[in-house]
């Protein structure tokens, strides 16, 4: 089942509710809100943002760049992909009509193609280190990750992963806040993309990547 925008925003706010002491965690609220309104693709459609365009960072179509303050530079050259919508054809013999499935080619665009209102974004500085906002992040990360949160021994070079098998997520033991924070929210999707029984790793992968998005450069 397909979660829409309507229904996810009100999720993050909920997950917010009464948490938003401290102008870091608004801003994060934020940026969390803004990922909703952007579209999860297909594998089919990565794959064609990707060989169109290997830099894009961020799309969206001209419609929702216009909503959020921001306008397609004249000249950007746009990014096809595959949308589907649904036709209406008539039965020949019985004369009914039915709506099948159909796909066309729809236009997006890059963020570097477009410019306007800056989009929420959180400042490094708030997070480098061992601050005290720093270690709330974690322990707001933490309350609203949807599998337990372990802290292990992991001798492979990684600092975390999402146990499939146990429905846990592991943490390095002794690494630092910065990187426990930046480990939690890499693997809370993970966790949250695997409990929709999707088991395509390449495709997680993909949009884990592209979730984590607005905290690019930060953590």
């Amino acid at each position: 089942m397909t979660t829409t925008t309507s229904t996810k925003e009100p999720k993050v706010k909920a997950l917010f509710e009464g948490r938003c002491k401290h102008y870091f965690i608004g801003r994060l609220e934020k940026i969390l809100i803004l990922q909703t309104k952007f579209h999860n693709y297909s594998f089919r459609n990565i794959m064609l943002i990707r060989m169109q365009r290997p830099t894009a960072n961020r799309v969206a179509s001209y419609g929702l760049w216009k909503n959020l303050g921001r306008q397609v530079v004249k000249g950007a050259q746009s990014i096809k992909i595959i949308a589907p919508h649904m036709v209406k054809l008539k039965d020949k013999e019985t004369g009914e009509e039915k709506e099948v499935l159909s796909f066309h080619q729809a236009s997006i665009f890059d963020i570097a193609d477009t410019e306007g209102e800056e989009l929420p974004r959180l400042n490094y500085d708030e997070l480098a280190g061992d601050t005290k906002k720093l270690r709330e992040f974690y322990e707001l990360a933490l309350s609203i990750s949807p599998v337990p949160v372990k802290e292990k021994t992991i001798k492979d070079g990684s600092e975390g992963y999402y146990h499939t098998v146990e429905d846990y997520i592991a943490i390095k033991r002794g690494i630092g806040v910065h990187k426990k924070c930046k480990t939690l929210i890499h693997e809370i999707v993970h966790a949250t993309l695997h409990r929709r029984d999707n088991n395509n790793e390449l495709y997680i992968e993909i949009n884990t990547k592209n979730a984590l998005q607005p905290l690019q450069g930060v953590l």
